[in-house]
């Protein structure tokens, strides 16, 4: 026994152009609307098992970022605690340190 009171899954929900929701479902496919909401289908499924992935590259650039403002910080801290730079230069074959 079948139960005719059984309600229908939707396929696919969406907001249309204007704002207003729009359910798809079996009884709307035809020949021109079955391909594109089996494309969408595939498209929000393939973007789910992407997801994981987004989110720890996501969160792996964040910490690169932060790894390396931390490496600019502790160089500015070392340059800061270092004696000044003395350039050698070369005058006619003599070479000089200068402040």
């Amino acid at each position: 026994m079948v139960n005719e009171n059984k309600e229908e899954k939707a396929l696919l929900s969406f907001q249309d152009k204007d704002g207003n929701p729009r359910e798809i479902f079996e009884k709307d496919l035809n020949d021109k609307t079955r391909p594109l909401v089996e494309e969408i289908s595939q498209d929000l499924n393939a973007e789910q098992q992407l997801m994981e992935a987004y989110n720890l590259a996501t969160k792996t650039v964040h910490h690169m970022e932060s790894v390396r403002k931390n490496v600019r910080n502790a160089v500015a801290k070392l340059e800061g605690e270092l004696p000044p730079y003395k350039k050698q230069t070369k005058i006619e074959g003599v070479t000089k340190e200068i402040n």
